[in-house]
């Protein structure tokens, strides 16, 4: 639930009266089907662009309202989430809006979802985990975003491998292989493409373009470091299908298939209109006359590789 009506409208299309009753209907759909609920989200706990400042108080009786409808269904709620979902939050805001939530629930166990937009993510951990807090939201390298939060900079959540350093270097065990986690990393940003605002992957690796299909345009392949890029090239048709798509995607699986160092296919559409507008099938298109029963044989080739190798595929 969102502490602004207005949030709400933008978020999910629903003031919060109506999140209410969507949130009461899917309780209702859980708990016919034995599916526990255990965590509950108050949203934009600090201040909106839309709206201004978030009094704590308001945060207080959100939390309040969920709690309430926990009692209603007789949930036991391991946490509610508090989440700075614009990222405008500081150290200061998470005291005041944390403390005034204990000063009426001292033993409700908080968790914190915070966003990087204005620099502050990280110190409003260390706020949080001195304030006793062991739940946190994070994403992989800062991936995400807001969409709706009104304000085009909107950063992911706070970087999961800069929280992770973070605590171990406090002494947190937190059973997280950091190594790891910054790999993870690294191929994040290689699937999107560019820089991503995490600090724990700095040593960050160029961009590498090493293979393109020759004399194809219907489809692009690209290696981009460890991933193979598969790109339908039909921006002006939509990326709808014909023959020479297929052709290309088989292509790109089949390179795929023969190379050791990629770890991830990504297939995507040119443009912005349509990732695939389905087949081909405007007049004069020429499209599909080729024998699609073995279309398959190149994704069997990639699930059997990446069967055999020490990464996913």
């Amino acid at each position: 639930m969102s502490t602004s009506n207005t949030f709400s409208i933008h978020n999910t299309n629903k003031n919060n009266e109506e999140t209410l009753v969507e949130q009461r209907r899917q309780l209702d759909f859980f708990k016919a089907r034995g599916i526990p609920v255990r965590v509950s989200d108050c949203h934009d706990c600090v201040r909106l662009q839309f709206r201004g400042e978030i009094a704590p108080e308001t945060v207080r009786d959100c939390v309040g309202r969920l709690l309430d409808l926990a009692d209603e269904y007789d949930i036991v709620l391991d946490r509610v989430r508090i989440a700075d979902t614009v990222g405008w939050a500081s150290p200061a805001s998470v005291q005041r809006v944390v403390g005034t939530i204990r000063e009426k629930w001292p033993d409700l166990k908080l968790a914190l979802h915070l966003h990087d937009t204005r620099g502050t993510g990280m110190a409003n951990a260390l706020m949080g985990l001195q304030m006793g807090i062991a739940s946190f939201d994070s994403s992989c390298a800062g991936l995400g975003g807001c969409p709706f939060a009104g304000h085009k900079g909107a950063a992911g959540n706070i970087c999961t491998e800069d929280l992770v350093f973070m605590a171990q270097e406090m002494g947190i065990e937190t059973g997280i292989d950091l190594d790891a986690l910054i790999e993870c990393a690294r191929l994040a940003e290689e699937i999107v493409g560019h820089a991503l605002p995490g600090q724990g992957h700095a040593r960050r690796q160029p961009v590498e373009i090493s293979h393109r299909s020759p004399g194809m345009t219907e489809v692009l392949v690209e290696k981009r470091g460890a991933v193979q890029w598969i790109t339908i090239n039909r921006e002006e048709r939509r990326n709808a299908m014909n023959d020479a798509v297929v052709f290309g995607i088989m292509d790109g699986l089949t390179a795929a298939t023969s190379d050791p160092d990629v770890r991830a296919v990504v297939l995507t559409g040119a443009g912005d209109r349509a990732f695939c507008a389905g087949a081909d099938l405007s007049a004069g298109s020429g499209s599909f006359k080729y024998d699609y029963s073995k279309v398959g044989i190149p994704f069997v080739q990639l699930h059997e590789a990446g069967a055999r190798s020490d990464c996913a595929r």
